[in-house]
Formats: C-alpha cells, structure tokens, sequence
C-alpha cells in the first residue's frame, strides 16, 4: 500500500525518515476519510510528530544492532574471495535494516534501491483493478475497475515478478543485494521452503550498469551468492498499480 519509489545515491536514514512520515500521513489520510473527516493541519502535525518519534527509536536500534561479521566485513572486503564467505550465511530483518543505515553512517556509502515489476506475459494489455488483495479463504478482492476473470486475478498475484535491488556505492566499490517476493518467502521453485537473497559486487566483474539493466529485465544469467533469510510469513498476496 505504500510503495517506495527508486533512489538513487542517497543518505538512507534521511530516506527512511521522509518515507516514515509519508507512510503515517497516508495511513491515517485514509482512516479519516473512512469516518468523513478532513485531514486537518492539527491531525497532520500530531501524525508526523508519532512517525518522527517512531523513526528515532527505529533508527537507533538500527546504528546500535550489532551485525554479524559475514555482513560487517563486507564494508572493507574487496575481493570476491573475501565476500564469498556470505554464502550459507543466514540473515535477519533487522540485520539487513541495520546494514543499510550503518552502511552511510559509519562506512560512508552512498544507498540506491530499484524496484522492477514484470505481469504475466497473458495479462500485459490488461486492465488491472487500483488493487488486489487474495483472502485467506482464496477470495479475491479488489479495488476499481478491471477487465481481469477471477482466475486472472489469482495468476496476476501468484505469476507476477517483482524484483528488489539495492546497492552500497563508496568511490568505485559497490555491493548489491537483491531478491523477488518468491525468493524471499521461500517459493521459488528451485529453493522452495528456503528464503534468501542475492549477493554480487563489483570485485565479481560486473559493471553497475549491466547488473542494474539485467536486473531490470524479466529474467536475468547473473551469478551471485545466496544468503539465506529468517523465514518471514507467507507471501504477500496484494499488488497495487
């Protein structure tokens, strides 16, 4: 429901702080309106005073996380050789978040994130609703006008591809993670039951630009390391255009 958009080069404290403001103020825009209620300049000043309160502690637990050494020696690690020791490594949520704050605040890296969306191949001229959400009992819901049968509906969430991207840029070092919805909720089917992202940088011989236009495309022939992730809960069922 509150998409982020693609950054690029940025301080990621100061990114996640702005997009925790817009996430309340969004969230709560909608409650009012449920109840017919403006969103009035005193509600907006109360909610961004909760989100920036919420931020601080959130953030503070993140530069205070103590990071696993596969992940905290990838800050200095310049060769493929070093970096490799991730694979089999098993990160957590809060690792990761951790990784990205720490990576600015103590190692001076410059943070991007992309996000690519491919349809299903049957469905790409097709109208889709504003969302989609599938129920536990398999129901489909949605939100605006559509052209999709219920059985489109469920190929739209359950064939649709996703691809997350983020790099950690200092001078002409980089590393990259990246994951889809599949790869980390353990359902793809080559690693089915086993969450996990992907790991490549550029001592691996790749150019920035070939990875990220690769990622960016339905299917791509990288070679990266898998780092296992905590199982999270099933995935999520919802898409939003």
């Amino acid at each position: 429901m509150f998409d982020m958009d693609d950054v690029v080069d940025v301080n990621p404290a100061y990114y996640y702080a702005m997009m925790e403001k817009y996430r309340e103020l969004e969230m709560y825009k909608s409650l009012l309106m449920l109840r017919n209620l403006p969103l009035t300049a005193k509600y907006e000043k109360i909610i961004i005073e909760k989100a920036r309160m919420d931020w601080q502690q959130r953030y503070q637990q993140a530069i205070h996380h103590l990071l696993p050494d596969p992940l905290k020696g990838l800050f200095d690690a310049k060769k493929k050789a070093q970096q490799i020791l991730l694979k089999g490594f098993e990160m957590s949520t809060n690792d990761f978040f951790a990784f990205i704050i720490q990576s600015w605040n103590t190692y001076g890296y410059r943070y991007s994130m992309y996000k690519f969306s491919h349809r299903p191949k049957e469905l790409l001229t097709a109208k889709y609703p504003r969302f989609i959400f599938k129920q536990k009992d398999q129901s489909i819901l949605t939100g605006g006008k559509t052209t999709l049968t219920p059985n489109q509906l469920t190929l739209a969430l359950t064939e649709r591809r996703e691809m997350i991207v983020n790099f950690f840029s200092r001078d002409d070092q980089w590393h990259c993670f990246f994951r889809t919805y599949k790869s980390i909720y353990g359902t793809e089917k080559a690693h089915e039951g086993a969450p996990h992202m992907h790991y490549l940088s550029d001592a691996w011989g790749y150019k920035k630009e070939d990875v990220l236009q690769q990622l960016s495309e339905r299917h791509h022939h990288l070679k990266s390391a898998h780092i296992w992730y905590e199982k999270r809960d099933e995935e999520p069922e919802s898409g939003e255009e």
